[in-house]
């Protein structure tokens, strides 16, 4: 991801104030140089800034608001503006770059905790999502792996069962046997051979 900002102190206005009218042609553009298409624009007069987000009159994001009659920031306090991200959307067959615009402006006394940078914590965040995304994916392909799986070992316990139903049984297997070697023993003939004495005048003696 990579995120448009732009980091000004309130101090450095304070030790040295714009005149009226100084930054009403300050701009921010987002151009696609391939194309010349303009993405994004932004008078920075327009913005709001952090304290007045109803967007009314105000004199920019860098404004002292004590000007205003609000509370002046703390020293040391700064202000980000944020105009957009871009990212890389892995969604579909082919994935695409795209650019979401804010123009949003945050104060360091509302946004920021510690040492951590609004910039820093926006980054974290996507870095979380992301990794989440890629671990919810890994769940599910390995929870389509094992209905794939026990659907195999589903197939294989319901064709060893159909077989075994085919298969003759043992004690009817040993019946066909005992059956089997009964017409062979009825076959041989019992006991000595017939003696016959053979006529030689009579040929059908010797067929």
């Amino acid at each position: 991801m990579i995120l448009l900002t732009v980091k000004i102190s309130a101090d450095a206005f304070r030790k040295s104030p714009a005149s009226p009218g100084e930054f009403d042609k300050a701009w921010f553009r987002l151009v696609n140089a391939d194309t010349s298409q303009t993405l994004d624009y932004k008078l920075i007069k327009d913005v709001s800034s952090p304290d007045n987000a109803s967007g009314t009159e105000d004199n920019g994001a860098g404004a002292d608001d004590a000007d205003e009659g609000g509370a002046a920031p703390s020293k040391g306090a700064t202000y980000t503006y944020v105009a957009g991200r871009i990212f890389y959307d892995h969604q579909g067959t082919t994935g695409k770059w795209v650019y979401e615009s804010y123009n949003h402006c945050f104060s360091s006394e509302r946004f920021e905790k510690g040492e951590i940078e609004l910039a820093e914590e926006l980054g974290g965040i996507y870095q979380r999502s992301e990794e989440e995304v890629i671990e919810q994916a890994e769940e599910i392909r390995e929870a389509r792996l094992k209905v794939t799986a026990n659907e195999e070992d589903r197939k294989l316990a319901a064709a060893v069962n159909a077989a075994k139903k085919k298969a003759p049984s043992k004690n009817g297997a040993k019946k066909e046997t005992a059956v089997e070697e009964e017409k062979k023993d009825a076959e041989v003939p019992k006991g000595p051979p017939v003696v016959k004495e053979l006529n030689l005048l009579k040929p059908a003696d010797f067929g």
